[in-house]
């Protein structure tokens, strides 16, 4: 007869300890607000217009002429690219946009104005 009342006074302290207890809020900050975390890494890629007199424009594996032929986009396609990097020069652009999606470089000279060297981040790991 002893044991139930006995096992009751053991359990109650333990329900008491397990049941949560919502803690306050933390105070906001004033003008703080919740950030988007996609917006935080992907805040540098554009979309941009190929432009070209000359029909499809080559992306390369590498910023350079030098580099291999890894696709071709068709002028006046649009296109997501992430970043840039300062290689060769053609027409006085010396930028190279990214395209993460072929993993492969454009000439800034193909690319709109939307991919300019104040809209793209200089890492592809951004």
């Amino acid at each position: 007869m002893r044991f139930i009342p006995a096992l009751l006074a053991l359990a109650i302290p333990l329900a008491i300890t397990a049941s949560p207890i919502p803690e306050e809020e933390a105070p906001r900050l004033p003008g703080a607000s919740p950030a988007d975390p996609g917006a935080l890494f992907e805040r540098a890629t554009q979309l941009c217009k190929i432009i070209s007199s000359d029909g499809d424009v080559k992306c390369r594996a590498k910023p350079s002429f030098s580099g291999a032929v890894k696709h071709s986009f068709p002028n006046n396609s649009v296109w997501y690219f992430k970043c840039y990097k300062s290689s060769d020069c053609y027409n006085g652009n010396c930028t190279w946009d990214y395209n993460a999606d072929y993993d492969c470089y454009v000439n800034g000279y193909y690319t709109s104005d939307n991919c300019s060297v104040s809209k793209l981040d200089t890492s592809i790991n951004s």
